[in-house]
């Protein structure tokens, strides 16, 4: 249902390794939540524990109910 987190796992295939540089969430606590004149921040995008992959190049997460993920990636060897 929509109160429950989900599990989410993202598999890379190919031989580049990857790495996650930003993970940004949108979410609240209450699933009514809503922003207003009084309350521009009520619900906004806040940065979250940057997850990293394993060696078989997969990403697993929980995912709060409800909410929004941004992920970016970049190659291991990258600066």
């Amino acid at each position: 249902g929509q109160a429950t987190p989900a599990a989410f796992i993202l598999e890379v295939e190919g031989s580049t390794r990857w790495r996650v540089i930003e993970h940004q969430l949108l979410a609240a606590p209450d699933p009514h939540a809503c922003n207003g004149p009084d309350q521009a921040e009520t619900v906004a995008p806040r940065c979250a524990p940057t997850p990293s992959f394993a060696a078989d190049n997969t990403l697993a997460l929980t995912l709060p109910p409800l909410s929004w993920h941004l992920l970016r990636l970049a190659p291991e060897n990258a600066t």
